[in-house]
């Protein structure tokens, strides 16, 4: 695979995770309205996954918590991690965003 076509898939990567996080966010906020642990836990598991892909570690880490927290059942800190979540997804979106950037040039 030559440079551009790297670069269009990293592009293209990026594109697909800051489309897809903020759907799966709102999932996991479903979740918690609809006090369904199991929807909860998974949505945590895929933002977990989806975020060590990009080595976004202190956003892995919030949702592992709530993964591992949604496991027994609603904890009652749900809103607040998700809230801690979506914080550091802003700081990942600028970051990645920046580089989606240069995979475009």
């Amino acid at each position: 695979m030559g440079a551009d076509q790297g670069g269009s898939l990293l592009g293209s990567l990026i594109e697909t995770f800051l489309e897809n996080t903020p759907q799966v966010i709102a999932a996991a906020r479903e979740a918690l309205a609809g006090r369904v642990s199991a929807e909860l836990e998974r949505a945590a598991h895929t933002l977990k996954g989806s975020s060590s892909n990009f080595g976004a570690e202190r956003m892995g880490a919030a949702c592992a918590e709530l993964e591992r927290a949604a496991h027994d059942g609603v904890p009652d800190g749900a809103a607040a991690m998700i809230a801690a979540i979506e914080s550091e997804f802003a700081s990942v979106r600028i970051a990645l965003e920046g580089e989606r950037s240069t995979c475009l040039v």
